[in-house]
């Protein structure tokens, strides 16, 4: 409990150099070589409170900023919390940016909700956003304000649309996403309650150490700039898909229970990273099944399964 509060202090501390290691929980060699070569240059926001903003120096060129309490599925009566506590924040984080004239801010945003219910299979960033939950709404919110800092006070920017990323202990332990839930329900013999049909819905999914790798490339590269950008895998992942994985590394049923309005609807989509691949070499390494391998062999190495 102690070590787990020492890296909880750690993130929140947001110290001039690349804390992307504690925030992912990875030993990706390749963003540890970017830290040690940058670490005087690049600042971490995940989450900013007023001390933090004044120990800021104008040393920072690069600010990469991950700021959130909400996901996906939270519902909407946290909306008014979430504006006082995160909202006003980040207007802050961006004015402090701009007094401050780093080079570029990187922000985190989410492919996996802010396109919507578009009808197209491949989603490019040139589609426009359709949000449908307070999440995607914050981070629409958010990319717009970037756009308007960018053209009004000279602030460059390069925004990350990420598909479902999965992997880390952090993302585990937090059961968000559909993976560690449907790993949890092997683990524990626990039903997981779906409200779809798992052969009919496929989503882009990506691998924490894919993700490190893509903003490893975008701090090598000064250039890129006022731009944004898809990363996933590039590939739609069925549930069914992911089920059949899991069950076969673990040799374990997953335990499913289906709502009574359950949809059959077809939902197809993956995030087309065809501008990511070409613009700074971004190349997925890692599969569906090789990532929740990983996965698996994490827990059973820190959890002792």
């Amino acid at each position: 409990m102690a070590e787990e509060n020492k890296e909880e202090k750690k993130v929140e501390e947001v110290e001039t150099k690349v804390e992307v290691e504690a925030v992912a929980e990875t030993k990706s060699e390749r963003i540890k070589r970017l830290r040690d070569e940058q670490r005087k240059l690049i600042r971490v926001v995940v989450r900013c409170n007023n001390d933090d903003k004044k120990e800021w120096t104008g040393q920072t060129i690069t600010v990469i900023c991950a700021a959130g309490t909400i996901n996906a599925s939270s519902p909407m009566d946290i909306l008014p919390k979430d504006i006082k506590d995160i909202y006003f924040d980040f207007i802050d984080i961006l004015n402090i940016c701009s007094q401050k004239e780093v080079k570029r801010f990187i922000f985190i945003s989410s492919g996996g909700t802010v396109y919507g219910n578009n009808s197209k299979v491949s989603l490019s960033e040139s589609d426009k956003p359709q949000p449908l939950s307070i999440y995607a709404l914050q981070k629409v919110y958010f990319e717009y304000l970037i756009n308007i800092y960018s053209r009004n006070r000279a602030l460059n920017y390069v925004i990350l649309r990420l598909s479902n990323p999965y992997g880390g202990r952090k993302l585990f332990t937090n059961n968000q996403g559909i993976i560690p839930k449907i790993i949890n329900s092997a683990l524990l013999d626990k039903p997981i309650n779906l409200w779809v049909n798992p052969k009919k819905v496929k989503r882009d999914f990506i691998y924490i150490d894919d993700l490190l790798s893509a903003i490893g490339c975008i701090i090598k590269d000064q250039n890129q700039m006022n731009e944004i950008y898809n990363i996933g895998s590039g590939i739609a992942t069925s549930m069914q898909e992911i089920i059949d994985i899991v069950e076969g590394l673990l040799d374990k049923k997953v335990l499913l229970t289906f709502d009574k309005k359950i949809s059959n609807k077809e939902s197809v989509n993956f995030l087309n990273i065809e501008k990511s691949c070409t613009r700074f070499n971004y190349k997925p390494k890692f599969n569906i099944k090789s990532g929740i391998k990983l996965v698996i062999e994490s827990l059973k190495n820190h959890e002792n399964i």
